[in-house]
C-alpha cells in the first residue's frame, strides 16, 4: 500500500456529510505547528515583497521570515517567533494575506484545514479537527461548498495517493471493495447505541483481529497464503454475515469480548507515557540518545506512577496521581456527539489507510483515545476542576490531531529511531492493549 503525494486526476470529490466549517479568522493555527512548509517558488514570492508591503507583522522584514526547517535540511518554513508564524500580525491575522490577497499564502497555509486522500474509489476530503471551526461544527455544511473545494483540488499540495492493494497486515492485502466492506462494518461499530466511545473503539480492534485470524486460517487451508485480494471474496462474505449477528442483537460476539477484561493502568500510563514523551523528543529535537534517554527514562518513571504530563497548553505539569482523579464521562450527550463524529470523520478521510497496514494504524487510533481522554484530564486539573468538561475534551481532541494525527510527522522519527518502532510494536501485541486504551482506569467513586 502506498501513500504518496500526487499529481489529481481529474475525478469527483467525497465531502463529508456530517461536517460544518467557516473561518472564524482566529489565528490559531498559525502558531501552533512545529513546521508550515515553504517551497522555493513561495520562498522567493515572499522575499521579494517590500517589508513596508505588510504593515506591522511579527517579522519586520519579509526575508526574516523564513528559516531552513530543521526536520527537513535543505528545504525551509515559516520562521516562528514566540509560537507564532513570523507573519502574523498582533490581532491573530496573517499580515500576507491582508495586504496580498488569498493566493500570496504558502500553499499548505491556504489548504487549510482540507487534505486530499486519493483512492481507487475517489477523492475524499478530510478536514483537520485541529482547525477551531471544524472542532466546533462551525459554518455551513462542508457538503454545499463544493465549488469552493473542487477549485482548490488542483492547486493543494495537501493530497496523499492511496493504490491497491492494500494492506490489512503484511502478509494479507484487500481490493478496494473488500476494505470498503470492512470500512462500513467499522463504521456500523461506531453507532453510540454500542455503548461509550472506548467500548466501541475496543470493539473495532475485536472485530480486526477476528477478521485477520479468519483470513490467515481460510488461506492456509486453502494453500492461498501467497495470492492476492481476491483469495478473501468468499472468505469475507461469510465472516461480515456470521460476525454482524441478527438485526435485534447486532456485532453480538464484539461487544461481549470488548466487556470481558478491564484496563491494565500499568500498562495504560507507561504506553501513554512513552507516547508523551516521543512528541517531546519530536518537538524538542533531540540526538539519538538523548531521545531514547528521554523516552525509556518517561517509561520507567510512569511505571512507578511518578510521570506527569507537561503540554504546552498547561500552566505546569499535571502529576499521575492528580490525573487518575479527574472523572471522563465520555457517554455524556455533547461529549458522545463530539467523539463520534471525530472519529468517523477519520473512518471517512481514510486514516486507517495511511499507514504501514490498517491493523497498525488501528493500533495508533486506540493510542490517540486514550491520549484524549489523559490530556482532557490534565486540562481540568490545571483548570481546578474534578471532572473534565466540554471545552476541555475538546482541547484535547486539538492537541491529539495536531500532535499525533492529520499533521503528524512522527514517520520521520521512527525512520530515524527505529528500536522505538519496534519497541512500540511489542506493546501493541499485548493482549491488553486495546482494553487498556479504551477503558478508563479511573476508580469508580474515587476523588
Amino acid at each position: 500500500m502506498a501513500a504518496e503525494p500526487s499529481n489529481p486526476p481529474a475525478c469527483a470529490l467525497h465531502l463529508p456529510a456530517e461536517l460544518h466549517y467557516e473561518c472564524i479568522r482566529c489565528g490559531r493555527s498559525c502558531g501552533e505547528f512545529w513546521e508550515i512548509p515553504v517551497d522555493s517558488r513561495e520562498a522567493e514570492r515572499i522575499r521579494s515583497l517590500a517589508p513596508d508591503s505588510l504593515g506591522p507583522a511579527g517579522a519586520a522584514d519579509p526575508r526574516d521570515a523564513l528559516v531552513e526547517n530543521p526536520w527537513s535540511p535543505g528545504t525551509l518554513m515559516m520562521r516562528q517567533a514566540g509560537g507564532r508564524c513570523g507573519l502574523q500580525r498582533a490581532d491573530g491575522l496573517c499580515a500576507l494575506h491582508a495586504a496580498h490577497g488569498l493566493a500570496a499564502k504558502p500553499n499548505i497555509c491556504q489548504s487549510f484545514p482540507y487534505k486530499f486522500i486519493e483512492t481507487p474509489g475517489g477523492v475524499f476530503v478530510g478536514l483537520s479537527f485541529a482547525c477551531t471551526a471544524v472542532l466546533g461544527d462551525l459554518g455551513p455544511a462542508v457538503s454545499e461548498q463544493s465549488a469552493e473545494i473542487e477549485a482548490l483540488y488542483p492547486f493543494t499540495h495537501s493530497r496523499r495517493r492511496v493504490t491497491e492493494p492494500l494492506t490489512l497486515t503484511e502478509d494479507l492485502p484487500l481490493s478496494w471493495s473488500q476494505y470498503a466492506q470492512v470500512e462500513d462494518d467499522l463504521a456500523a461499530i461506531l453507532d453510540p447505541a454500542h455503548g461509550p466511545i472506548g467500548q466501541r473503539l475496543i470493539m473495532q480492534s475485536i472485530y480486526l483481529r477476528l477478521l485477520i485470524q479468519f483470513l490467515r486460517e481460510s488461506r492456509k487451508q486453502g494453500g492461498t497464503m501467497l495470492a492476492g485480494p481476491e483469495a478473501n471474496d468468499a472468505v469475507l462474505a461469510v465472516f461480515r454475515r456470521r460476525l454482524r449477528g441478527p438485526a435485534e442483537d447486532p456485532w453480538p460476539l464484539p461487544r461481549r469480548l470488548a466487556q470481558r477484561r478491564g484496563p491494565s493502568p500499568l500498562l495504560r500510563r507507561m504506553f501513554l507515557g512513552v507516547a508523551h514523551a516521543l512528541r517531546n523528543t519530536y518537538g524538542e529535537r533531540r540526538g539519538r540518545l538523548g531521545s531514547y534517554r528521554s523516552i525509556f527514562g518517561a517509561y520507567f518513571l510512569w511505571a512507578v506512577g511518578r510521570g506527569a504530563l507537561d503540554l504546552p497548553a498547561l500552566g505546569r505539569p499535571i502529576a499521575y496521581a492528580r490525573l487518575r482523579r479527574i472523572g471522563l464521562d465520555a457517554a455524556q450527550p455533547e461529549f458522545d456527539r463530539l467523539l463520534t463524529r471525530y472519529f468517523r470523520h477519520r473512518l471517512f478521510r481514510k486514516e486507517l489507510l495511511l499507514g504501514d497496514s490498517i491493523q497498525m494504524t488501528h493500533h495508533l487510533q486506540l493510542l490517540h483515545w486514550g491520549l484524549i481522554a489523559w490530556y482532557g484530564t490534565a486540562l481540568a486539573a490545571d483548570a481546578g476542576a474534578d471532572e473534565v468538561g466540554l471545552e476541555h475534551l475538546r482541547e484535547a481532541v486539538r492537541n491529539v490531531e495536531k500532535y499525533y494525527v492529520f499533521h503528524s510527522t512522527f514517520d520521520r522519527l521512527f525512520g530515524r529511531h527505529p528500536i522505538l518502532r519496534a519497541f512500540l510494536e511489542r506493546i501493541f501485541e499485548h493482549p491488553l492493549y486495546a482494553y487498556s486504551m479504551g477503558h478508563d482506569e479511573r476508580v469508580k467513586g474515587e476523588k
